[in-house]
Order: C-alpha cells, then structure tokens, then sequence
C-alpha cells in the first residue's frame, strides 16, 4: 500500500538525507512521487513507475532541497496534477523563496503572463483551475500583504479581483523581509532572513530578536509569520537563521551541525551576528535570543559562551534533560532513528546524553535574563514540556539569573509559574519583558 501524503507538511519534518519519502501518487495510482538525496547531496523530487519499476529526477536544485519542510499559507498541495490527463503539471519550491514550478508549457506559460500582470514584488500562487484549463483562481501575496484572490480568463485575457485573503486583518504590521546570505568563518554561506520593523525601510541599528529555528531538521524560512507581525508591530527586528544542522540546505550542511556537540550551529549564530553588527544593520547593544524545543539548548549554550552579547532572551518549550527527552521521543517515535542531532552525538562516545548535553554546566554560564513560555504541552504526544520549562526556571534562579516562567496550560500546573489560559496574554506578556530588557522606544 502507497500511504498518500500530499499537503502534510509534517512528512517532511521526518525526513533525513538516507532516506526516501514519499510526496505523492499520480492520479491514476501507477507512479509514486518521493524526495531522495541527488549526488548533488540536496533533496530532490524523483518518479517511480509501479509497473516498470523506473526511476526518474524530477527535479532538483544543487544549492538547496526543494523539499524540506512546511508551506506557506495559501498554497495548497506539494504537487499538482492536470485534470485532463492526470500528468504532472508542477510543484511548490519553497527552498528559498516560494514560488511556483511548472514541468507544464501551458502551465508555465500562465505563470509568465500572471506575474507579468500583477504587481512586482508579489507571489502569484494559482490556487485552482477549471477542467479546461482556461480559467484560474490566482492568489497574489508578499511578506507584508496576506494577499489577493484574482479570476484569470485566458480566453477572454481578463484578470478579475475576486477578494482579499483575511479580509478583516489587511495588511499585516510588519515591515518588509529580505533573505540574506551571511560568509562564515569557513568559507561558507547561511542563508537567513530579516524582518523590519513596521514602518522602518532602512536596516541600520535595528533592535533585533534572533531566532534559532526550533528543531535541527527544520529550517527558518521566508513568510508571514505571527510571532514576525507582533515583534515588529512592536518595534523589533528578527533575524530568522539557518545554522548548520538544519535541513534545507543539503546533506553535508546538515550533517556538519551534528559533529562535537552541535559546535559549528553556536559558531554560525557568532559569524552572522558579527557580520550584522560590522555592516550597521543591527545594534549590538539591543539584541536577544529566542530559542525554542531542541535549540533551546544552543541558545543557553550561546548565552553562556557570549555573556555580554544578548540584553535578554526567549525560550519556548525548553528542553532540561535532553537523556530523558530522547529517550521518550525514542520509545513513541521508534521509526525515526537518526533523526537528529542524538545518534550522532552518541556514535564512538563513551559519554551519555546527560553529559554531552549537560544543561546544568550550561546554565552556570548564563547572566542574560531569561523569559521561559511553556505551551503547547501536547506536542510530540508528551507531556513532559512543564516539568522541563519548571526545571530549568528552578536552573536560572538558583544561579541568581533574572527568570520568568509564563504557561497557558493552567489547568495541569502546580509549579511557580505565571498561569495565563490564552497565547495572547502570554505573548503580551513577553512583549513587556523585551521592552523592560531591550527597549525601543514604541508603545
């Protein structure tokens, strides 16, 4: 049995470069689409024919896997196929830039004429068509508008406006984002992404939030995001990186954030942060650090090592005993060996998780005060989230770090922490920490 994945973002979540996942079926059930490594060491997407037992490259990027994780909103599938014929007509790459890529002439022709039409600096998504391929729903959004729906008739060359996705919100309140290519102390390159503040239009000085991306085998990308919109509404910048040991950017980038503990992904955040401060485009002196799940362990790490580098930091979901962690994500998730930085890190090594990832020597080096939002206490099917996040708030305090623990799951708690019941009140909570820890003057 072929178990059809189409639009699960999750299912690439799982995936590492030794293994094969598959995307989709054609309509017809006789060829498996899948992603698998190229010799090129980057994801890409491959055929497989059920009755010749083919293998074919669809298609792939020597720089970046063309599937990694996620998508953004508004667009509604991995692949697409044409309702004549059942052929695949093209897909979603989301390596750096969304946009849309078509194997189709007809196809890739309509994708011309739109973004020759709509406005520049927009993402034309065509969303849906009609059987004769004539007629198509087109979304048109960026990083500051959540966009547009249009009509477009072929044969009649007409562009309709058909309404305004999330009609009530408008625009968003965030600033423009721009992708950023950051040289490393090695010779290589991060790729990350930097979001203004609203209303700011020239990066210089910027009071920023640096974002870890939450899981190693993720990776920050571009878009509207709602932590972006309440930050910058805020008066803050973020800088979403993409270290060595996210997925995204082929094998060899992701594996070399695996080796000596995850050392290159804290030297990384240093590189691109040092190139930022040289250039003006941040202000060394307003500067915090949000970590969140498995990256809450370098953020400390970072903290620690840099401790007059960051005014204040954020940690959501934190992890205290990473033995404990792997263990239970191990025994519910058993499919998903290699999955992260932890099979690695044990290969060889005479030590134990506990003392590779030692978060208690970590924590002995941290002065940056800390906020702690623990959430989402379901995820991975544990529940183990409150007893982390308490743990180590009990961590920094004993250490005498200024630490404040806020939780909307009130209803299970017992420990000392701030009880809230919604995400909004704990984010407006954050909000007034980053103001009393890194303020910028706007209220």
């Amino acid at each position: 049995d072929v178990e059809r994945s189409r639009g699960l973002g999750d299912v690439y979540k799982r995936q590492i470069y030794d293994s094969k996942c598959i995307v989709d079926l054609s309509p017809d059930g006789k060829i498996v689409y899948f992603t698998d490594t190229t010799e090129h060491g980057t994801r890409g997407l491959f055929s497989y024919d059920l009755d010749t037992h083919e293998v074919v490259e669809v298609a792939s990027n020597p720089k970046y896997d063309l599937f990694s994780i996620g998508f953004e909103p508004g667009e509604d599938g991995t692949l697409y196929f044409s309702d004549k014929n059942g052929t695949l007509i093209g897909f979603n790459d989301n390596s750096v830039i969304p946009k849309m890529v078509w194997v189709d002439a007809h196809f890739a022709s309509i994708q011309k004429s739109l973004d020759s039409y709509l406005p520049k600096g927009f993402i034309n998504v065509i969303a849906d068509w009609d059987f004769d391929e004539t007629k198509f729903i087109v979304l048109a959004y960026n990083d500051v508008e959540f966009g547009n729906y249009y009509v477009f008739d072929t044969e009649k060359k007409s562009l309709v406006p058909l309404g305004k996705k999330r009609p009530k919100v408008g625009k968003t309140f965030c600033g423009k984002q721009i992708g950023l290519l950051i040289p490393l102390r090695d010779g290589k390159e991060m790729m990350v992404f930097l979001r203004f503040p609203a209303g700011v239009d020239v990066a210089k000085n910027l009071p920023t939030v640096v974002m870890f991306p939450g899981d190693l085998y993720s990776k920050n990308s571009w878009g509207n995001y709602p932590a972006d919109q309440l930050l910058a509404k805020n008066g803050y910048a973020v800088l979403d990186l993409n270290p060595r040991g996210t997925s995204g950017y082929g094998r060899e980038y992701f594996e070399e954030g695996l080796i000596d503990g995850g050392r290159r992904i804290v030297e990384d955040l240093e590189d691109a942060l040092s190139y930022l401060i040289k250039a003006g485009t941040i202000d060394p002196d307003r500067l915090c650090l949000q970590g969140r799940y498995l990256s809450s362990y370098f953020c400390l790490q970072t903290l620690a090592e840099n401790p007059d580098l960051f005014r204040s930091s954020i940690i959501i979901n934190p992890i205290s005993d990473y033995a404990d962690f792997y263990t239970e994500f191990k025994r519910r998730y058993e499919s998903r060996k290699r999955w992260s930085i932890f099979e690695t890190a044990l290969e060889g090594n005479d030590e134990s998780l506990k003392d590779i990832f030692d978060i208690n020597s970590i924590v002995k080096g941290v002065e940056t005060p800390v906020f702690i939002l623990e959430k989402d206490a379901g995820l991975f099917g544990m529940y183990a989230w409150e007893q982390y996040a308490s743990e180590l708030n009990k961590m920094l305090k004993k250490k005498g770090v200024e630490s404040i623990l806020v939780s909307n799951n009130s209803d299970r708690l017992d420990y000392d922490a701030v009880k809230y019941d919604g995400w909004a009140k704990d984010y407006e909570v954050m909000i007034d920490f980053l103001k009393k820890t890194m303020p910028v003057g706007v209220e």
